[in-house]
């Protein structure tokens, strides 16, 4: 099948809004995951790890 230069121009800048596009949902979604980290801990680790968190 043939497809003209226009049509593979459309095709390709199509593949990159895609592309682009799952990268910036991935970056959100590390973000976002990010934050939802908690800590459980003994009463030594605690403190340490909130004073980690707060920086």
């Amino acid at each position: 099948m043939y497809f003209s230069p226009l049509h593979k121009e459309g095709l390709m800048k199509r593949m990159t809004q895609v592309i682009m596009g799952a990268v910036v949902v991935s970056i959100t979604q590390a973000a976002w995951a990010a934050s939802l980290i908690t800590a459980d801990g003994s009463s030594t680790v605690y403190p340490i790890t909130e004073a980690v968190a707060e920086e």
